[in-house]
């Protein structure tokens, strides 16, 4: 009797530490971790994830804060994760309603570490041509190139094609227009309304 009860606590205790196990990896990876993120058990998807989720609470400043620090810690164990850089430049760019001298950096940076990212070039594409003047010239030739390689790619063609046309920004809707200008029709598709745009000289 004595040893059917151990084999049970045994296999009870055995369930136990896995079922435990289970729930350590789906907090890690979910970014939770064992009492939430800021204690710094989580993986960078995990703390991106929980950044996605301060930022669309809509619960205004501190909760804009929250997001920014969780894609920092993100950055920290992900450098190359562009999505939680780039939200670090939105935070900072709506917290102080202009692109600050530091999101323009963390913006460039962006570019240095990943020059093409087809899932967040349009993102980056838009940004860029919306703050044309407050970016370096380093940053602004990365945004044409990448510009140039996500047209050439038929299912993205179309939407690149979207953002040109909706740029408000003038300067970034006059340098959209001098690349244009100087790129051949196959390489990018020219907004519907370009015929309103400077043409170049015969």
């Amino acid at each position: 009797m004595k040893g059917g009860l151990v084999v049970k606590s045994a296999a009870a205790l055995a369930g136990l530490v896995l079922a435990l196990a289970l729930a350590g990896l789906v907090s890690l990876n979910t970014g939770a971790g064992f009492g939430a993120p800021p204690l710094g058990f989580g993986f960078a998807a995990g703390y991106e994830d929980a950044a996605f989720r301060a930022q669309s609470s809509g619960a205004g400043r501190p909760a804009m804060l929250e997001a920014s620090a969780f894609a920092e810690r993100a950055l920290r164990l992900a450098p190359y994760l562009t999505s939680a850089r780039l939200r670090l430049v939105q935070i900072d760019t709506q917290l102080n309603q202009r692109l600050t001298d530091r999101a323009a950096a963390q913006f460039g940076r962006s570019y240095e570490l990943v020059p093409l990212d087809p899932d967040l070039a349009v993102w980056r594409i838009r940004f860029a041509f919306e703050h044309w003047e407050y970016i370096a010239s380093p940053t602004r030739q990365a945004v044409i190139n990448e510009t140039r390689s996500i047209s050439a790619i038929p299912n993205k063609r179309g939407e690149v094609s979207d953002v040109l046309n909706t740029i408000r920004n003038p300067n970034g809707r006059l340098a959209v227009a001098l690349w244009l200008r100087n790129t051949h029709a196959e390489q990018a598709p020219a907004p519907t309304n370009a015929t309103h745009w400077p043409k170049k000289s015969p």
